[in-house]
């Protein structure tokens, strides 16, 4: 087995380039990749991984586990409405996915 690096950030990071770039030596174990607003002065963004375990229920995705951190940080600073919605979002996403599940199942 070489010894490679695999890039896994695929959106821009600053404008219309891709400066910012992550390269990992196992990008396969990396669910998801995103690319966020910055927390920090810069006109740079940041780069986000979001990986779903075998402790995660099977309902979740790397994009409601993102949306579940997000309505927990929106609940901790006090915005009940904004994660109000986000938690009928959240439902909505899950339900798909349950969908999707149960209509893989046998009969």
């Amino acid at each position: 087995m070489g010894r490679f690096l695999g890039q896994t950030t695929r959106e821009p990071t600053r404008g219309d380039n891709i400066l910012d770039r992550l390269f990992v030596s196992r990008p396969t174990a990396y669910s998801t990749v995103r690319v966020v607003k910055s927390t920090v002065l810069s006109g740079h963004k940041a780069i986000v991984t979001i990986t779903v375990t075998s402790r995660d229920p099977d309902f979740v995705t790397p994009d409601i586990k993102a949306m579940l951190r997000r309505k927990n940080r929106l609940m901790l600073a006090g915005r009940v409405e904004e994660a109000g919605a986000l938690t009928e979002r959240i439902g909505k996403a899950v339900t798909r996915r349950s969908k999707k599940r149960l209509c893989r199942i046998d009969r």
